[in-house]
């Protein structure tokens, strides 16, 4: 009898759960569609408007009168390398206070906790700062009736990456003596910086105390080492979220054991590192001895209206090839009317190296060299035919 009534009770248990699954069944999320984003690879965010194309058009139709009062999307993209990445966004034809869209940032499919979580508001624009590291990234788009009884607007989004690799660039610049080095720094992930500071040391943090980098982007070193460089920007657009990077530079150019180096000595020019001679910067190239050294141009310690390049460079008592010209050697350095180039080792001039100098500047070249370099002279480098000169 026992047995009996257990057997009933588990069978009333049963048809007591099977009718409470079936009149409230368990409900299941929607799997979530998303959408690839192209991103916008550039060298420096610099001109970002002008550079980085659209990623996402969201067209968003909301009614009270038709029961649809928000509306939302997914999207997703990758990066090939760790990178700075900006996320622009602007809302298109919305009446004030008509909705409020709203964007939402994950590292993972789940979204459980987005990277950011920003209100764009009412007929407003936002703007995002990250450091990224390679992979996928999700996107949560929405827009939702805030005042008014319908909208039709659009939402724009722009993504734009510089590779960590491009994004800080610095350099060691010698100073005759090998008394003091200038570490000069460039920074192409924000348009500008809200503050640029350095400190001795390898360090992960950066206090308020900490010396400014100068407005020419460079400070002065009188030790070799390790010194820690901070760079901090804010966009000036709604979200303003800020991103903080560290580099850090081995500073190895200082002589402390002489005052003056003696010329016929060598010292060991070190590969990478940027030495001033005559005016112009030059970075080694390939360290050696005996003339089997070469370097390439930079840049100038100081803008003059005119500038020359020697066939090779005498550095630490040994003489250095001059082979090529870097990227954006001369970059916007307007004063350059006139360029001489006695090298005829030159392999390559880099991109934009000459973009920005005085626009009738004009080239002087060894006669062996006119047709070889005149084909190097590229738009790519920054050469303008239609008003520079190439002569013999």
């Amino acid at each position: 009898m026992k047995k009996m009534k257990l057997l009933k009770y588990l069978i009333t248990m049963m048809l007591v759960l099977l009718c409470t699954v079936i009149m409230h069944p368990v409900k299941t999320q929607a799997a979530v569609s998303f959408e690839q984003l192209p991103v916008t690879v550039v060298d420096d965010m610099t001109n970002f408007d002008q550079v980085v194309k659209l990623s996402w058009n969201l067209d968003w139709n909301l009614s009270k009168e038709t029961g649809v009062t928000e509306q939302c999307r997914y999207a997703m993209f990758s990066l090939a390398s760790d990178s700075f990445v900006r996320i622009k966004m602007s809302t298109v034809n919305e009446s004030a206070f008509a909705t409020d869209d709203y964007f939402r940032l994950y590292a993972n499919e789940t979204m459980a906790v987005p990277l950011t979580d920003n209100d764009i508001g009412h007929a407003c624009s936002g703007d995002d700062y990250f450091f990224l590291k390679a992979g996928t990234y999700y996107i949560q788009c929405g827009s939702k009736l805030y005042y008014s009884g319908s909208s039709n607007h659009s939402t724009r989004i722009m993504i734009g990456a510089v590779p960590e690799s491009k994004g800080v660039q610095i350099e060691q610049v010698v100073s005759d003596d090998h008394k003091k080095v200038t570490v000069s720094v460039t920074q192409r992930f924000a348009q500008e910086l809200n503050s640029a500071k350095w400190k001795e040391g390898r360090a992960t943090s950066v206090t308020y105390d900490s010396t400014d980098i100068d407005a020419s982007n460079s400070f002065s070193v009188y030790q070799n080492g390790w010194y820690t460089i901070a760079l901090k920007s804010k966009s000036s657009v709604a979200f303003n979220k800020d991103i903080e990077y560290f580099a850090y530079i081995n500073v190895t150019g200082i002589d402390n054991g002489a005052s003056v180096i003696p010329p016929a000595v060598d010292t060991g020019a070190k590969k990478g590192v940027t030495y001033a001679v005559n005016n112009v910067k030059y970075k080694v190239v390939k360290a050696g001895i005996n003339k089997t050294g070469t370097v390439m141009v930079t840049g100038v310690v100081k803008a003059k209206s005119s500038v020359s390049i020697p066939s090779a460079v005498t550095i630490n008592g040994q003489s250095y090839k001059v082979v090529k010209f870097g990227s954006k050697a001369f970059y916007k350095k307007s004063k350059i009317k006139k360029i001489t180039i006695k090298s005829k080792n030159i392999t390559s001039f880099g991109k934009n190296a000459f973009k920005g100098i005085n626009k009738k500047a004009v080239f002087k070249v060894p006669k062996s060299k006119y047709k070889n370099y005149k084909k190097l002279l590229t738009s790519k480098t920054g050469f303008a035919k239609k008003t520079m000169k190439i002569k013999k």
